[in-house]
């Protein structure tokens, strides 16, 4: 008795070893499996959803993660949407994402149609859809079915991600082990820009054209695999020109005929409102298509199938995500913008101030079409025509708050500050190439602009009350390039003690302070300065923005120009605004704005 007892319990302890060693071997691949070939973590909103939460799975490849945007599905027409999209997924694992689908039972299952015409032999694309699925007999199924033409060593990789790197430990970096950069309930903002068009409504009467007998097959497995669901079919071509017209009329005829619906969106660009910037390129469209497009379909599927508008519902426990995710997307629509005309159409909306300097020249690369973005922004001179001008402007909420323009190939900047209807303060600064050749954008006291040529535009949500984007387009150029990140110029520290000793005029540069090419100054005070006039000597040639702080922060900017006449140290002083004076300032910064690189600080004085 005690015998059997006994060789009882060691048979669990060795299925509960087995059960552990099974578990940590997949959460060992999960960490290590390849993250830019596989695009881990695809799956992971849609298994974390609520089963009765999810009316539509949205299952395909890059032509399904770039093209549908469920955070904008739920916004635009309340349709809770999730996705199951890979980068070049195999055509033959979809019958198996369809099955996996089957655990949240939705309304309706979205097949990505286009997929169905790729070839076989794709390892990463098989890869990357079983990496994705969670341990489960289907995923046991799609292994052994999925990779049976692959060689031993793949299907090895296949089982075992982890082997995938035995013969490259070495060169693993961060990329190996970060998540996807799929973001928004699966969605891919990585298309940003593109100049392709897709094919139209002639793709609709494109003379069918037969699938080999490899994808037949796969296309007939689906079938089956649908016809065993209790919710709705449709299978889905997205806007494209990708060459494939006649096989997606093969496609339509095969599935109607099974009894599943389809649809070819190409047919509807006009409904869609699809343009120049809405497509990357002949199968993928750019945020701003996929917005178009998801807006489109969510609202023609809500409709066609009677789905419930989960907004409405008070008790719907993923609204919050939704909306999060949604204002989320927002920001990053705007901090991702590239195209100067789809990025002004993104942010002429209440909801955003914009904020604009002008650097340099900012107008010989300005079409018509720009300016009546500018315009449409609420802009009424903009910049155009203006050669290597000054120019500044803010929209407040929709309404032009400021806008100033100086002379063509003008030698005085322009100069602005205010306050934000929220009250949050700004000040501006604009050199054209003769004058200052300088841009400041500074917003609640942080200075935001690029500081390049063109156009700086900061970009403040009056939602949120934060600035979300800043950004230079070089309109200079035709290209009309986009630039971002701040300069932080390293920061040279000076007691307040070191430039109390005045300078006076024509003093030998080399006696001040020298202030490093590519570097500002800070000198700091050892109590709050409240005096009206500021003595100082500064390099004579150059010119220098004495911005005054507390703390980190700038409220009044002051400017030193240039005698290029003299040389050396040159003494002078600055009054104060009254405001300015009261508020008073504990630290003073020196930014060298434009000069023959040789800057210096003589002496400071608080009178």
């Amino acid at each position: 008795m005690w015998v059997k007892r006994n060789t009882f319990l060691q048979g669990i302890k060795v299925v509960a070893f087995l059960v552990v060693l099974v578990i940590l071997w997949d959460i060992v691949n999960a960490i290590f499996v390849n993250g830019p070939d596989s695009h881990k973590y695809l799956f992971k909103n849609f298994y974390e959803a609520p089963a009765d939460e999810v009316d539509v799975v949205y299952m395909g490849a890059s032509s399904t993660c770039w093209n549908w945007n469920p955070v904008v599905a739920y916004h635009e027409n309340g349709v809770a949407s999730q996705m199951m999209g890979s980068e070049r997924l195999a055509p033959d694992a979809l019958p198996y994402l369809i099955k996996e689908a089957r655990q949240k039972d939705p309304k309706l299952y979205i097949v990505d149609a286009q997929r169905l015409v790729g070839t076989s032999n794709d390892f990463i694309g098989a890869q990357g859809a079983i990496t994705n699925l969670r341990i489960s007999k289907n995923k046991m199924d799609a292994m052994k079915d999925i990779l049976e033409e692959y060689t031993d060593e793949e299907k090895l990789w296949g089982y075992f991600p982890i082997a995938y790197f035995h013969n490259r430990w070495k060169s693993l970096g961060y990329k190996d082990f970060k998540p996807a950069d799929y973001d928004f309930l699966g969605y891919s903002m990585r298309a940003v820009a593109g100049t392709a068009l897709p094919q139209g409504k002639e793709q609709l009467d494109a003379e069918p054209r037969t699938l080999n007998g490899w994808q037949l097959e796969n296309l007939n497995k689906v079938l089956r695999v649908c016809s065993q669901l209790d919710g709705q079919v449709l299978f889905v071509i997205a806007p494209n020109n990708d060459g494939n017209a006649g096989y997606y009329r093969y496609i339509q005829d095969v599935v109607t005929k099974a009894g599943f619906d389809y649809i070819n969106a190409t047919g509807y660009l006009e409904e869609m409102g699809i343009e120049i910037g809405d497509m990357r390129d002949i199968s993928h469209l750019t945020m701003y298509g996929a917005e178009k497009y998801t807006t489109w379909l969510s609202g023609v599927v809500a409709e066609k199938y009677n789905l419930p508008d989960r907004r409405e519902q008070a008790n719907y426990k993923s609204a919050a995500l939704y909306e999060s995710e949604y204002e989320d997307y927002l920001e990053n629509k705007v901090n991702h913008g590239v195209m100067l005309g789809k990025y002004l159409e993104s942010i002429t909306e209440t909801r955003y101030s914009v904020l604009i300097a002008a650097r340099d020249e900012a107008s010989a690369g300005l079409n018509n079409e720009i300016v009546e973005r500018l315009r449409k922004l609420g802009l009424r001179t903009t910049p155009a025509g203006g050669y290597r001008s000054a120019y500044l402007g803010v929209v407040d909420h929709g309404n032009l708050l400021l806008e100033q323009v100086g002379e063509p190939e003008g030698t005085e900047p322009l100069q602005a500050s205010g306050a934000l209807a929220d009250g949050t303060p700004f000040i501006l600064q604009s050199g054209g190439n003769q004058s200052s050749n300088h841009a400041s954008i500074i917003v609640d006291g942080v200075e935001y602009a690029v500081n390049s040529r063109g156009l700086n535009i900061v970009v403040y949500d009056n939602f949120a009350h934060k600035v979300i984007d800043s950004v230079a387009f070089d309109t200079f150029d035709q290209s009309l390039a986009a630039t971002r990140g701040i300069p932080n110029l390293p920061e040279l520290k000076i007691s307040a003690e070191e430039v109390s000793a005045p300078k006076v005029t024509g003093t030998s540069r080399v006696e001040g302070i020298e202030i490093p090419n590519g570097q500002k100054a800070r000198v700091r005070f050892d109590d709050v300065q409240h005096g009206k006039t500021l003595y100082l000597s500064l390099d004579a040639n150059d010119i220098y923005n004495i911005l005054l702080c507390r703390g980190e922060r700038v409220y009044a900017l002051y400017t030193v120009w240039q005698e290029p006449e003299q040389n050396n140290l040159r003494s002078t002083q600055i009054e104060l605004s009254d405001g300015d004076a009261a508020a008073g300032f504990d630290s003073l910064m020196i930014v060298p704005v434009k000069g023959d690189g040789k800057y210096s600080v003589g002496h400071i004085i608080v009178l």
